[in-house]
């Protein structure tokens, strides 16, 4: 308000000034000139806040998952956390939710502030070293990077190359038939075609080669592994206990994937 209220006094006044002044000074705290030296815009710097309190970009579907994944797998550009404790002290976890959330009112107050900054001739043009960390905005091109085994038992599918997924399906055909899929969400059964994707509670690929899993029951020793694989990275919402889950290939990207995969053996469709 005070940004406003400087915009609405004459020049003259001494206190517009100051008024001025102050509304700068909590706009530096914000962006790390504090005693955390944290930016509090989540992706203008390296050390900004990696995991606000916020469902759709943590992909975190389970309140029983809300320690996992660590850090968000969508960055919330531009929004602001909501900020230290009284000893200047902060830590970025999604669970801790008075400094992680990105509450509307103090990001309108926020917006506000900016354009009052401008708004007096205060404004900074970029220097482009907001390109310089792996979660800037605009994000870096990620390297295509799929691990999947299979055997009767199931199958693994891992992702490397800081190639993140926060959902998942992978699309094969088999020679021998499956008896039963647990384990992750059998979205089509028709042999010899099957598309198996995440659960709620396997949901994400991390990029750091973690992997998650599908169990199979195959009784026919005949069994031989694909040799071709297609996987759907995000585009899928598995289901709770009373919904239907949701495939859309559309709004996620595909990658074919030769053999047991990894970036020399993952290529986009």
């Amino acid at each position: 308000m005070l940004a406003i209220f400087a915009s609405l006094l004459p020049e003259s006044d001494s206190k517009r000034q100051t008024y001025i002044d102050y509304v700068k000074s909590q706009i530096d705290y914000i962006l790390g000139d504090n005693p955390a030296g944290v930016n509090y815009v989540v992706g203008a710097e390296a050390n900004s806040p990696k995991a606000v309190h916020h469902r759709a970009a943590s992909a975190v579907f389970d309140p029983r998952l809300a320690m996992k994944p660590k850090d968000n797998i969508f960055t919330l550009w531009g929004a602001l956390a909501g900020g230290p404790g009284y000893n200047d002290e902060y830590t970025d976890d999604r669970n801790n939710y008075q400094m992680n959330e990105v509450g509307l009112d103090y990001n309108a107050g926020f917006t506000m502030c900016l354009a009052g900054l401008v708004h007096f001739g205060l404004g900074v043009k970029d220097t482009g070293d907001i390109l310089n960390f792996d979660r800037a905005y605009p994000p870096k091109e990620q390297t295509p990077d799929f691990n999947i085994t299979m055997n009767t038992m199931g199958m693994e599918i891992s992702s490397g190359s800081g190639m993140v997924c926060s959902a998942w399906c992978v699309t094969f055909t088999l020679n021998v038939k499956i008896e039963a899929i647990y384990g992750c969400t059998p979205y089509l059964q028709e042999h010899p075609k099957y598309i198996v994707c995440n659960t709620r509670d396997n949901h994400y690929l991390d990029g750091e080669g973690t992997p998650q899993k599908a169990n199979f029951i195959i009784n026919d020793k005949s069994f031989v592994a694909p040799t071709e694989y297609e996987v759907l990275c995000d585009g899928f919402h598995a289901a709770d206990n009373q919904g239907t889950p949701i495939y859309k290939p559309e709004f996620g990207k595909r990658y074919k994937v030769t053999g047991a995969g990894g970036p020399e053996n993952t290529s986009p469709l």
